[in-house]
């Protein structure tokens, strides 16, 4: 089992470095086809869809990886029930995305790409529950593959339309492929891996998948809110501009701290989801937080001397003003390793609805913060703001644990 689980790290690490590549690759042609005010308008756009995202996650990866890991022989039952319920959110995020983009936004940059990008929340999270299944089998190499099959898509789209000289409206179907290649694959391992699609409807399994997901969904919610509403304050204090330097270097930061999440969650199984005492999964704590935290400081020290050739070769001169911002923002990874870990433990005891006490603490410490600096101080950076809502984050969290799962 524990070669599993190296062999899991090792296959998610190779996925991030084809993963790194390929997502800055298209993002650097992205930046390169618009002006630094469109690719702002981008990230905004891109931010937004993801932020609505979180209406689909009724039923995340947070609940149904522990869920399969210990009710392997209702899989198939937990898998589709699950997919209906994030198909009906799905739809009901796409429908709300579209309705904003044609209503509400006079801009036709931001309308063609928000139009577009709707389709992605159709198909994302339903899909996703086949994600979860190879996570709870700590068997993550078949989707790694799916996932570099549909970044090669969204790379090849995004060279199409750098090579054609096609309008900028094609520039979200990059991402809408992206998805559409997404789904087709995972339905195929899906199909390889368990013999058949079984549509095992319960309203009985549903409904506990439903109310379970109900308590965590808050947290969700506000946890991409408060990773996701920072790009719409500096939009509205500071401009498009700036917001698309900050984008370059949160994506940077964003890289790191999936493959964060990424490694622990491939962990999580097998040293804090499977059935234990609870002296033997709080024995296993501290060398999971060392391990996140040797891999933060091993990540600061090497980003601090490679990303300013980075972002000069991937994105071009015009964008050296993210270099700055980028080495400034690479704290917080310190502060969200160790959040992370801290995290599954709720999941593992089933307290995760207490988490809901932090997100909201942090939507609205990180919206006060970002009124101080940007409209109160008037700041011109960001930098500050970042880091200090993310070590808040980890004080919170340590807070919590204590409280509710270390103590108890």
């Amino acid at each position: 089992m524990h070669k599993q689980i190296v062999s899991n790290i090792f296959w998610l690490i190779a996925e991030k470095i084809i993963t790194i590549i390929l997502v800055f690759y298209v993002e650097g042609v992205i930046a390169r086809l618009l002006s630094q005010p469109d690719y702002g308008k981008w990230i905004y756009s891109v931010n937004l869809v993801l932020l609505l995202s979180s209406l689909s996650l009724i039923v995340g990866a947070e609940v149904l990886v522990p869920t399969l890991s210990k009710h392997k022989k209702i899989a198939d039952s937990l898998l589709f029930n699950t997919f209906i319920i994030r198909l009906v959110f799905g739809f009901f995020a796409s429908f709300c995305t579209f309705i904003y983009a044609n209503f509400f936004v006079t801009d036709v940059i931001l309308k063609s790409f928000l139009s577009a990008l709707a389709l992605v929340l159709l198909l994302n999270e339903p899909f996703g529950v086949v994600t979860s299944y190879f996570q709870s089998k700590v068997n993550i190499l078949p989707v790694t593959i799916v996932r570099i099959i549909a970044l090669g898509v969204r790379a090849l789209v995004a060279t199409v339309i750098l090579k054609w000289a096609l309008s900028i409206d094609y520039i979200p179907w990059s991402r809408v492929l992206e998805s559409v290649t997404s789904a087709i694959g995972l339905s195929l391992l899906y199909i390889i891996y368990r013999g058949k699609i079984r549509f095992n409807f319960s309203k009985k399994i549903s409904k506990i998948l439903f109310y379970r997901g109900l308590l965590l969904w808050p947290s969700l919610m506000m946890m991409y809110f408060f990773q996701r509403i920072d790009r719409f304050f500096i939009e509205h204090y500071l401009s498009f501009d700036y917001l698309a330097l900050y984008g370059i270097s949160v994506q940077i930061i964003e890289q790191a701290t999936l493959l964060f999440g990424m490694v622990v969650q491939s962990i999580a199984p097998i040293f804090i989801f499977n059935r234990m005492s609870d002296a033997e999964r709080f024995g296993k704590l501290n060398r999971i937080v060392m391990l996140m935290v040797g891999l933060s400081i091993l990540s600061i020290i090497v980003g601090y001397f490679l990303i300013p050739l980075f972002i000069q070769l991937v994105y071009g001169k015009s964008y050296d003003g993210a270099i700055p911002i980028t080495i400034g923002l690479l704290p917080s990874l310190l502060f969200f390793s160790i959040d992370t870990v801290l995290t599954q433990y709720f999941y593992a005891k089933n307290q995760g609805n207490k988490l809901i006490y932090k997100w909201i603490a942090m939507a609205m410490f990180t919206c006060m913060n970002y009124w101080l600096c940007l409209d109160v101080l008037q700041l011109k950076s960001a930098i500050l703001t970042y880091n200090l809502n993310y070590f808040i984050m980890l004080v919170i969290t340590i807070i919590l644990f204590r409280r509710y799962i270390y103590e108890k």
